[in-house]
């Protein structure tokens, strides 16, 4: 849990600039499009803790599963990833929707956004939340662990070692970072827009995004998406190895 905790902090602290800039672009934000980049965070912070240590305790309790031996490695980590998804989401959508009303709306900043959502607002954005996050964490735990293995590999396995200790987990996690938003920024598109207020629910959202984007404005803010996906999530990773591997005495050139 300590190190799952982790790897959120690292995430949101090195992240959360193009997180706000993702969200203004999704939800419609015309004017002060960098200004309080860091509104939020606060909410950001109060939830990543709980987030990422139910995500990896649920990615730990779906590796550990009974599969059958025909199962492949990959699938395996697919299905954890999916697991920790479930878990996840249930924990982080109050927190993502003050997040998100905070940076549609930074003058009234991270309290204010709380007050206005309520008790219900909170919940808003509950379906498209789980929609989001368990694809999403199916397909980014899939990607790191497919990364390890291929850097583990009897060729490039010593040359990787070489390294800084951490650069093989900064890899690992950047590719994640990378295949996961390439699968979830559509649906996290929908759920942005039902968290700003944008939308009562998730097939409102995609028709009014389809009628007036096209298929384009599903993927809006890409390019802030995949300029955070490398520093971000290689930084999860990295805090979640550091910590592994200090809690257990292992010396920290052992990859993730």
């Amino acid at each position: 849990m300590v190190a799952g905790a982790a790897g959120g902090v690292c995430e949101t602290l090195v992240g959360f600039p193009f997180d706000t800039l993702k969200v203004r672009v999704q939800s419609g934000v015309r004017t002060g499009m960098f200004n309080g980049l860091y509104s939020g965070v606060g909410s950001r912070l109060c939830g990543v803790v709980p987030d990422w240590c139910a995500l990896y305790v649920g990615f730990t309790i779906g590796k550990r599963l009974d599969y059958p031996e025909w199962v492949p490695s990959w699938a395996r980590s697919f299905t954890a990833g999916c697991f920790a998804g479930v878990v996840g989401g249930l924990v982080i959508c109050p927190f993502d929707a003050v997040k998100i009303r905070a940076q549609t709306q930074p003058e009234i900043g991270t309290w204010g956004a709380a007050r206005s959502l309520g008790f219900r607002g909170l919940w808003a954005g509950l379906p498209a939340t789980m929609i989001w996050s368990v694809p999403s964490q199916g397909v980014f735990w899939m990607a790191h662990d497919v990364s390890v293995d291929a850097m583990k590999d009897d060729r490039l396995g010593e040359r990787w070692q070489k390294m800084s200790p951490l650069v093989m987990p900064f890899v690992a996690g950047g590719v994640a970072g990378i295949a996961e938003w390439l699968v979830a920024l559509p649906l996290d598109t929908i759920k942005t827009r039902i968290q700003a207020g944008k939308a009562e629910g998730f097939q409102a959202a995609a028709v009014e995004i389809m009628r007036r984007q096209g298929v384009t404005g599903f993927y809006r803010g890409f390019g802030w998406v995949m300029a955070r996906a490398i520093p971000a999530n290689g930084a999860a990773v990295c805090g979640i190895h550091i910590v592994e591997r200090t809690l257990s005495g292992q010396d920290h050139r052992i990859a993730p």
